[in-house]
């Protein structure tokens, strides 16, 4: 399986299930944009709650091939989540899951207990009347096209 089929078919239906997350708060694969400096990289996945009426990331996930170390993704997760706020953020390769609490800084994050999830929040916060950065169906369409091409 390459990353994107990892993502969409173990890693998402994985979280969902366990989390029981709206999926209305959960972006699509590849499509959450973090500004580095002068560009811009796009993280796999992020779970959002509602506040004051605008979507907040609370979970940040960064999906990796099978075979990959989960500790090679955890730089790049980890700055991930300090760029958008994120409190908890997951390296996945579709098998593990290590989830952590989101450090003041770069390398100070704290692994949560194997098996452990990050705390789901109260109901109030997982209404999904409020909308994320999206894209037009038009774009999403020609995105999937392009990860279906990869394949």
């Amino acid at each position: 399986m390459n990353e994107y089929e990892i993502a969409t078919k173990k890693v998402l239906p994985h979280l969902c299930k366990n989390l029981n997350w709206p999926v209305q708060l959960i972006s699509a694969y590849g499509r959450v944009p973090v500004q580095i400096g002068g560009s811009t990289v796009w993280a796999d996945f992020a779970f959002y709650i509602s506040k004051n009426q605008k979507a907040v990331p609370w979970l940040l996930v960064e999906v990796k091939q099978a075979g990959t170390p989960l500790e090679q993704a955890l730089p790049q997760a980890e700055s991930y989540s300090l760029i958008l706020g994120s409190p908890f953020f997951c390296v996945s390769d579709g098998d593990n899951f290590d989830f952590y609490m989101t450090g003041d800084s770069q390398g100070k994050s704290v692994k949560l207990k194997n098996g452990c999830l990050p705390p789901v929040p109260s109901s109030e916060y997982l209404e999904s009347g409020v909308e994320y950065v999206s894209f037009p169906k038009e774009i999403d369409n020609i995105i999937d096209l392009f990860f279906v091409g990869l394949k």
